[in-house]
């Protein structure tokens, strides 16, 4: 694969995790803002994991020799009314992350480089691990319902799995 096109790639989705490092923390932001503890250690959580993403693209650029370039962040307001609303838009944004690599990968196969498409393979477990866990979390709200009391009960269900995952 020309370098150029590689860089491309590998550049595209570093800058998709950087978005995804900062629309988690806005989550958290909102959750904080709410005093959702529990879903606002959660949302952090996943902050520090998508910019492992980046850096682990990142050093990888590094040891190909190539350039690793940035673009700005764009706003995105998080306008969501409750938890289940919140947990929807991140939902979606996981879509939106795992369609750019299912992009990237089809390209990386059409070119043969096995190289760059063993390095995306882990990247595609891991939003196979992400999409499955915002459908959970999903499933979790519906289950326990709306109220003060089911918020409560939540936001708890949600620290717990902020410790363990």
């Amino acid at each position: 694969m020309a370098n150029k096109k590689r860089n491309n790639i590998l550049n595209e989705l570093m800058n998709i995790e950087f978005q995804a490092h900062y629309y988690y923390i806005q989550a958290a932001a909102w959750a904080a803002s709410r005093n959702l503890d529990g879903c606002c250690n959660f949302f952090l959580k996943h902050a520090k994991e998508e910019y492992s993403h980046v850096m682990k693209i990142f050093q990888y650029l590094v040891d190909l020799g190539e350039k690793a370039t940035f673009s700005d962040l764009p706003k995105s307001d998080i306008n969501a009314n409750d938890v289940e609303g919140i947990f929807s838009l991140v939902y979606e944004h996981e879509v939106g992350v795992t369609k750019a690599y299912d992009k990237a990968i089809a390209n990386i196969l059409e070119e043969k480089d096995n190289q760059i498409f063993c390095f995306l393979q882990w990247f595609a477990s891991e939003q196979d691990e992400e999409m499955a866990l915002c459908r959970r979390i999903l499933d979790k709200i519906k289950l326990i319902g709306s109220g003060p009391h089911s918020l409560y009960l939540f936001d708890q269900e949600m620290a717990k799995i902020a410790s363990e995952s």
